[in-house]
């Protein structure tokens, strides 16, 4: 997985390079690198130790490409999983929010086998008082490779800003599993049902210009009928766009 890490940020750096000088105004991007206690995905527990999570991203106006990587540093110690995702994304002013409808595609290459997901999104934004707003979304995955499986979350949060330089956002997710064969969590259990809820907070911070600084901490709430279990996480990171 190394050798995709090494090329895909060759090219990106190769493409932004190039494109920037011609169609500045177009272009954004972003890098950051995540320290978190273990990699949960959809509530479950992927490492049992710390990880370090880069992601390195690179839009053309709506249009985005995304690496991210898995760093299991206290197991393994090696990159067990890489994913490369696409998405297009426009926001809509309406009444006094925002809109904004997406698609993607989503390439995950994982130790013990790769698949591939197509997910369609809605989220809307609205400014509630000032320095609080308001965020809800939902989002569709279907796997169209290995798993065979649809997965539908919802996500509520605000965003409070009164306490600069810092923006604290608590949220919940909840989520629903369902495969069309077996489970892929643990073949022994259901394969569909409410999977878990999560309960959150993120806070970001500006470091200096465009570098930034986040703080995670979150309990999930999972099925144990759908093989999964409660866990407790967080982490830090710093980001830098560009």
């Amino acid at each position: 997985m190394r050798k995709y890490l090494l090329v895909f940020l060759s090219v990106l750096g190769l493409m932004f390079g190039s494109l920037n000088s011609l169609y500045a105004q177009d272009f954004s991007g972003g890098f950051s690198v995540d320290v978190m206690s273990q990699y949960l995905w959809r509530g479950k527990d992927m490492t049992d130790s710390a990880v370090v999570q880069p992601d390195l991203s690179l839009s053309y106006k709506d249009f985005t490409v995304d690496f991210w990587a898995d760093y299991d540093a206290g197991g393994k110690s090696d990159i067990d999983e890489v994913d490369f995702t696409l998405s297009y994304s426009h926001t809509f002013k309406v009444g006094p929010g925002e809109i904004a409808p997406s698609i993607g595609y989503i390439y995950y290459d994982v130790d013990g086998g790769d698949t591939q997901e197509i997910y369609a999104g809605l989220s809307y934004g609205q400014q509630l008082v000032p320095d609080v707003g308001l965020n809800i979304g939902v989002t569709v995955y279907r796997d169209v490779d290995t798993v065979h499986s649809t997965y539908v979350e919802g996500t509520l949060g605000i965003d409070v800003s009164a306490l600069k330089p810092l923006t604290i956002s608590p949220y919940v997710t909840a989520s629903y599993y369902s495969y069309d064969d077996v489970n892929a969590f643990d073949p022994t259990k259901h394969t569909n049902g409410w999977n878990n809820v999560e309960l959150g907070t993120d806070v970001s911070f500006t470091i200096s210009g465009p570098l930034s600084g986040h703080a995670k901490i979150a309990y999930s709430f999972g099925n144990s009928d759908m093989g999964l279990d409660d866990e407790f996480y967080g982490g830090v990171g710093v980001s830098l766009g560009f």
